[in-house]
């Protein structure tokens, strides 16, 4: 259950930060796509809006993974799909349309952001990329190197073996 929370949390970040930051910032680099908050969408200003979602997600899930294969060892397979399941990528999505359209203290989205193609996008192609995500920024950290050094706690250990032998006689 905390997998699946922890997604659900990561995918609202992303997709707030994406559409709150990463959309204003795109268009100040790319410039602004044709068609962009017009009466309807084109395609131009739609794949700008789903590619800085997906950028987002992609380095959130990159860095969960990293983190997540923290202490305990690696992420497996199994444990990536509770985090990117599709449940808690359409509810993260759900609070995203809610808090970018619906909530009157905060100001409202472009409709690139959070049409149906990207709710699709987000909801039933994107747990398979970020289970592989996942896994892919989980093996940025080994395990290995997050668990602290094994340190001898007696003479034994601290010798070689063959001078092991010569401390038992």
């Amino acid at each position: 259950m905390f997998l699946a929370v922890a997604g659900f949390g990561i995918a609202c970040a992303a997709l707030v930060l994406g559409g709150r930051f990463g959309g204003p910032a795109a268009r100040w680099l790319f410039g602004e796509p044709s068609g962009f908050q017009s009466d309807v969408t084109t395609l131009p200003a739609l794949m700008q809006a789903g590619m800085v979602l997906l950028a987002c997600l992609l380095f959130a899930f990159a860095c969960l993974g990293a983190f997540l294969s923290g202490r305990r060892g690696s992420l497996t397979r199994g444990e990536a799909w509770w985090v990117a399941n599709p449940v808690s990528m359409s509810a993260a999505f759900w609070i995203h349309f809610m808090l970018g359209n619906q909530v009157d203290w905060w100001s409202q989205l472009p409709y690139e952001y959070m049409s149906v193609v990207t709710w699709t996008l987000h909801t039933l192609v994107g747990p398979p990329i970020y289970v592989l995500v996942l896994l892919g920024g989980a093996r940025w950290r080994p395990a290995a190197r997050c668990l602290p050094e094994a340190r001898p706690n007696n003479e034994m250990q601290r010798t070689k073996p063959a001078q092991a032998t010569e401390l038992r006689r």
